[in-house]
């Protein structure tokens, strides 16, 4: 009579029990990071050097090295002979990583229900003890190497859905970074790019405002890239 009660549990078990762990690998494989992301501590030095002949764009100037190149918007564009692309350089300020994270932009608002709450991600910013922008990106990427399965909480996995969008919208082609010290407090990031071979987003930071510095081309190295941030002043009215 046992034998045969324990065949029946087994023969009503195992159908669940074998559900369970593909629901579970399938719900793991669903939360993971298709990115790259990885922690990294290496920090750049950059001196600053004064320039002799600057370019004020508002209230940023920086060696002029833009002689040669279109000037479109925010845009420095050089092109070749055969009026293709060879150079581009953004140049704007934005909010902080941390102020964007905590605010959020508008497709987050359309979605409220998927995501966490303003109230929220204050409190992982408070929480995590996060001060600057490169603590927030070690956060997210340790977040993002999280291993979830079907028994991870509500929060956790909207926590999850919300950063995996923030990385995708705010910092979309984040490969490696490191952070800038010495005369200038920022980060430097090294991003994918499919059709140019050199792309980098260089954030600096002053009066609580984050600048950006974006190359895309292959004719600016990355040593000529510190060398041009290095002569970087902000009018600190």
């Amino acid at each position: 009579m046992k034998r045969v009660v324990l065949i029946i549990l087994i023969i009503i078990l195992l159908p669940i029990i074998l559900f369970l762990i593909i629901k579970n690998n399938t719900f793991k494989m669903y939360y993971k990071s298709n990115h790259n992301y990885k922690i990294t501590n290496e920090t750049l030095e950059i001196k600053h050097t004064k320039s002799k002949n600057y370019l004020t764009y508002d209230d940023i100037k920086l060696d002029n090295i833009f002689k040669k190149y279109i000037h479109e918007d925010d845009t420095f564009v050089l092109f070749d002979a055969d009026e293709d692309i060879r150079q581009m350089v953004y140049i704007d300020s934005f909010d902080t990583y941390i102020d964007i994270f905590i605010n959020g932009i508008k497709k987050y608002d359309d979605n409220k229900e998927d995501y966490i709450t303003k109230e929220q991600r204050e409190k992982i910013i408070q929480d995590n003890n996060i001060k600057d922008d490169i603590e927030l990106i070690k956060y997210l990427i340790n977040y993002m190497n999280k291993e979830f399965n079907m028994f991870s909480s509500t929060l956790e996995l909207k926590t999850y859905a919300y950063i995996n969008e923030y990385l995708s919208n705010v910092i979309p082609l984040l490969d490696d970074y490191r952070e800038i010290v010495g005369d200038y407090k920022g980060i430097i990031i090294n991003e994918m790019n499919m059709e140019f071979e050199n792309s980098v987003l260089v954030n600096l930071y002053f009066n609580d405002k984050r600048y950006i510095f974006s190359f895309i081309g292959d004719v600016l190295s990355e040593e000529d890239i510190i060398k041009l941030i290095g002569t970087v002043v902000v009018d600190e009215k």
